[in-house]
């Protein structure tokens, strides 16, 4: 009995909740004449989007590797080149420290042709 007295008592609530929703989804429908296109188009570009995205991340994996790849011939030329450097470095010490003592020689040559004790008055 009790349950009969509150379905009676809040039937006109019930009943304009009803009605204002049923007259807010009309205008609704009203407005987007078009809304289940729209719905269809919007899932539909949002699966496009995703398709996308994975084929970009895959595209960026085997750059990823690529590039891993490489780096790792990169890294076998450097060091190739560092031990030519090294080597050239070393044949040439002997070759550069004769050719400072010369310039010390020649310079030292020069300030003895230039100096005041030689010239005769």
């Amino acid at each position: 009995m009790a349950k009969d007295k509150k379905k009676k008592r809040f039937r006109w609530l019930r009943t304009a909740i009803g009605t204002w929703l049923g007259y807010k989804s009309i205008t609704y429908v009203i407005n987007h004449p078009h809304l289940v296109r729209d719905l269809k188009q919007s899932i539909t570009d949002y699966i496009n989007a995703i398709q996308s995205f994975a084929a970009s991340v895959s595209s960026l994996k085997s750059n990823t590797a690529n590039l891993r790849n490489q780096l790792d011939k990169t890294q076998k030329t450097m060091e190739e080149i560092n031990t030519s450097v090294e080597h050239f470095q070393y044949k040439l010490e002997p070759r550069l420290a004769r050719i400072n003592e010369l310039e010390e020689h020649i310079q030292k040559e020069l300030n003895s042709i230039g100096s005041p004790t030689n010239v005769k008055k």
